[in-house]
């Protein structure tokens, strides 16, 4: 009821011009600030002949596999999950380019910087080293 009465009191007072139209109350939408994209959550580029590995695959040729450390964020937060990350790998097995595809945002960063420090073996098609691209699973979960 007491919005009706502010909206015809505001109203009545624009129809009669006893209030300029640019003195109107803004609504609360168009004073929202725009949300900002979140850096860690993204797609890699994918550059033309690279060549897609499973998970299982990816785990298997891994040379050296690095276990995320848990955030000191999440663990006062006690937030856990999995997060799924993207990596790109060049021809002698470095990951180039890693992103979150899904989970926590809180984790997302560690779950990217532990996938960067991985290395695999390279991989090879019809006998010449290409690029290679999978996603990686990192789970985080808290003690009892």
């Amino acid at each position: 009821m007491t919005k009706t009465v502010s909206f015809l009191f505001l109203a009545s007072l624009l129809v009669t011009g006893f209030l300029p139209a640019d003195a109107a109350p803004k609504s609360r939408r168009a004073t929202r600030k725009p949300k900002t994209a979140d850096p860690t959550f993204r797609k890699i580029e994918i550059p033309p002949g690279t060549v897609e590995l499973t998970e299982p695959e990816l785990r298997k040729a891994a040379t050296k596999k690095v276990v995320p450390e848990y955030p000191d964020i999440g663990c006062s937060t006690r937030v856990q999950g999995d997060v799924v990350v993207a990596i790109l790998v060049d021809k002698n097995g470095t990951v180039i380019d890693a992103g979150a595809v899904s989970g926590p945002a809180l984790l997302r960063q560690a779950a990217i910087g532990t996938a960067k420090k991985w290395e695999f073996q390279p991989f090879s098609k019809d006998g010449q080293p290409v690029k290679f691209t999978g996603t990686l699973t990192f789970r985080f979960r808290l003690g009892s």
